[in-house]
């Protein structure tokens, strides 16, 4: 199984989603994971450890 993740941004908040396929050349995704976070700080380039990192682990 592989899992795609992506970090948004909107209004002081975050939006995690996971999207997870049987493999890469999969054509439908089997499910979608989300979750909301408050807790949003300044996006700084090349800190990704810093700043997303952790609402993925949330």
């Amino acid at each position: 199984m592989k899992l795609i993740i992506d970090v948004g941004y909107q209004n002081n908040k975050a939006k995690v989603v996971g999207g997870f396929f049987e493999d890469w050349n999969a054509n439908q995704l089997l499910k979608l994971a989300y979750k909301e976070v408050d807790e949003v700080q300044e996006y700084i380039p090349g800190e990704f450890y810093k700043i997303e990192l952790p609402k993925i682990v949330k």
